[in-house]
């Protein structure tokens, strides 16, 4: 993981700032966010900055707790992600999920992706994937092998994820 550290902003918002290894890093975790809010999957808001003279993301605080992938119930609330996650190849899914208070954002509170720098080109410590990360989505039926907050995903809900993501558009 990537060195980081809270701040508060001059307009009293609270961000995680974040040190990467290299600027492309910075670049994949800001647009793996992005790609995920475009998708209506609740997702840290992240914005790339300059920290102690290098390209680093801050994420907006978002006031919760971590969740027991063990609690179906909560678990559950993930499953509309699956899709994204296995299509940015999104490796940490599974241990950086916050149950966010309810909020203007979240007025019932959500489930809430709080890291993606495990996804797309880079795993979370910012080493390559290379070849591990293609144009073929190999996490489809990994993914709820591997974390346990997919194990009980059932096809009729991945196909139900599967349109969050086809419903981004270029504009």
């Amino acid at each position: 993981h990537s060195p980081g550290g809270v701040y508060l902003s001059s307009d009293g918002v609270l961000y995680y700032v974040k040190s990467h290894p290299n600027e492309d890093h910075a670049r994949s975790e800001a647009l793996a966010a992005l790609l995920y809010d475009m998708a209506g999957i609740p997702v840290a808001e992240v914005r790339l900055v300059i920290h102690q003279g290098a390209l680093a993301t801050a994420s907006r605080f978002v006031p919760g707790s971590p969740i027991l992938m063990s609690q179906f119930d909560r678990r559950r609330g993930l499953w509309g992600g699956y899709a994204m996650d296995a299509f940015l190849a999104n490796w940490d899914v599974g241990g950086n999920i916050i149950r966010a208070l309810p909020s203007p954002r979240w007025p019932n509170g959500a489930l809430v992706r709080i890291d993606q720098g495990g996804a797309l080109f880079f795993v979370s410590d910012g080493q390559s994937k290379g070849a591990l990360f293609g144009p073929e989505v190999s996490e489809w039926e990994s993914l709820r092998r591997i974390v346990m907050a997919f194990q009980d995903i059932g096809e009729a809900e991945m196909q139900e994820s599967a349109r969050r993501v086809l419903s981004i558009t270029p504009d």
